[in-house]
C-alpha cells in the first residue's frame, strides 16, 4: 500500500457532499476515506438521527402509583358482597406471564365493550378469571403492563445497528442531492463552463484506486456500432467458413478446432468498445453506493411503537379524567366510582393489547 495524489476536476458543489458523507462516517481527512470506498468497505454512520423513546417502563412508575390510589378508593368504596377475595393462587407466585394469563385474565375481556363483560367470567384453563372486584385485579393488570413495558423499551424502542438500505432517508437524499451536480451534466462544455477545478487529493493506497479507475470503464455506443458496422462483412465470411468447415468429414477433430478459433475472432470482432471513465465518476460511483450502517428501527417497529403509545396515551387520558374529576366542584362518590371502574377497564384492556403486541419478541 503506497500513499499518492489523486487528481480529477470537480464543483464546489461536489466537494461539498464528499467532505459531508466523509465526516458523517467519522473520518477527518479524504486520505483514507477515499481508498477505503475503494475497498468498498463498510462505514457506520454517525451522523445518524434517530428519536429515542425507550423510556415507557420508568416513565409508566408515576402512573402505577395512581393506579394503585385508584384502585384502594375503588376497592373501598365497593361493597363487600361485590368483593372477590385472592384466588388460590396468587399473582406473585407466577413466574411465567403467559400462563398467568391463561389463568387468571377473564377471556376476550381486553377487546369486549362495557356491556358486554357481564357475560364474560372464565380464563382459558376454564376457571373463573379475575373480575374488576377482585382484590388481585390491579396487580394481575399492572405486573402484565410492566412486563410488556420492559419488552418495549428493550427490544422494540431501542434501534439496532443495521445494513442501511437504498430506501432510507439518508442514502435518498444524498443520491437526490448527487444527481443535481452540475459535474455531469452538458459534458460538452469545459470544466470551468461546469464550475469545476483541478483538485489533488492524498490517498492512502494509490495502487489500488488506480487499478479500479483502470477498470472503471462504460461502452462507447457510437464506436461500438461502427466498429460492428465495419466489421459486419468480415463477419459475415466468417459465419459461411463456420459453415462450410462445420460439413467436413475428413479430419473433423481438426474442422473443429479451426470453427473454434473463428467462433474466437468472432467474438472479439463484436466485442463493445469501453472507455475509461473521469475520476470523478468514479468517486460519484463509490459515494452512490456506499455500504452504510446506521441506528435503525426494523420496519415493522414503527406500527408497533405506534398501536402501543396510542394505548398508553389512553390509560394516561382515564388517569387525568379521573383526577380532573375528583378536583372538580362537580365531584360526587358516584362519579368518581365510575370514572375509577373506567381507569381498571382501560388498565386491563392497554395490559392485555401491549402484552400481545410485544411478546413475539424474546
Amino acid at each position: 500500500m503506497s500513499e499518492g495524489i489523486l487528481v480529477y476536476y470537480s464543483s464546489n458543489d461536489f466537494e461539498n457532499i464528499i467532505n459531508k458523507v466523509r465526516k458523517d462516517v467519522g473520518y477527518s481527512t479524504n486520505k483514507r476515506f477515499l481508498s477505503d470506498c475503494a475497498k468498498r468497505n463498510t462505514f457506520d454512520l454517525k451522523s445518524s438521527e434517530i428519536k429515542i423513546n425507550n423510556d415507557q417502563f420508568n416513565r409508566f412508575q408515576a402512573n402505577k402509583a395512581q393506579l394503585i390510589e385508584i384502585d384502594d378508593f375503588f376497592m373501598n368504596s365497593t361493597s363487600d358482597d361485590k368483593k372477590v377475595l385472592n384466588s388460590k393462587t396468587l399473582v406473585s407466585d407466577y413466574e411465567d406471564i403467559d400462563l398467568m394469563i391463561k389463568d387468571l385474565h377473564i377471556k376476550g375481556s381486553e377487546s369486549a365493550k362495557t356491556t358486554e363483560l357481564k357475560d364474560l367470567h372464565y380464563a382459558e384453563n376454564g376457571d373463573v378469571g379475575l373480575s374488576v372486584y377482585a382484590t388481585q385485579y390491579n396487580e394481575l393488570y399492572i405486573k402484565i403492563l410492566e412486563q410488556a413495558l420492559y419488552k418495549f423499551d428493550y427490544k422494540v424502542a431501542t434501534p439496532n445497528l443495521v445494513q442501511l438500505t437504498e430506501d432510507h432517508q439518508y442514502i435518498v437524499e444524498l443520491r437526490r442531492h448527487l444527481e443535481q451536480l452540475s459535474d455531469f451534466k452538458n459534458t460538452n462544455e469545459t470544466y470551468a463552463q461546469r464550475g469545476m477545478k483541478k483538485r489533488r487529493k492524498i490517498i492512502s493506497d494509490k495502487d489500488l484506486i488506480e487499478q479500479e479507475l483502470n477498470e472503471f470503464k462504460e461502452v462507447d455506443e457510437s464506436q461500438t456500432l461502427e466498429s460492428q458496422h465495419s466489421n459486419k462483412e468480415i463477419v459475415s465470411v466468417l459465419i459461411n467458413t463456420v459453415g462450410q468447415l462445420d460439413k467436413v468429414n475428413l479430419n473433423r477433430a481438426e474442422a473443429k478446432s479451426c470453427i473454434s478459433q473463428i467462433q474466437e475472432i468472432m467474438s472479439k470482432l463484436n466485442q463493445p468498445i469501453k472507455n475509461k471513465k473521469t475520476t470523478a465518476m468514479y468517486l460519484l460511483e463509490s459515494l452512490r453506493n456506499i455500504k452504510l450502517v446506521g441506528y435503525d428501527y426494523e420496519p415493522k417497529a414503527e406500527a408497533i411503537s405506534s398501536k402501543f403509545r396510542s394505548n398508553m396515551n389512553r390509560l394516561n387520558s382515564a388517569i387525568t379524567d379521573y383526577h380532573s374529576f375528583s378536583r372538580s366542584n362537580e365531584v360526587t362518590k358516584q362519579g368518581r366510582y365510575k370514572r375509577a371502574a373506567r381507569v381498571k377497564y382501560i388498565l386491563r384492556q392497554v395490559a392485555i393489547q401491549n402484552y400481545n403486541l410485544v411478546k413475539q419478541y424474546q
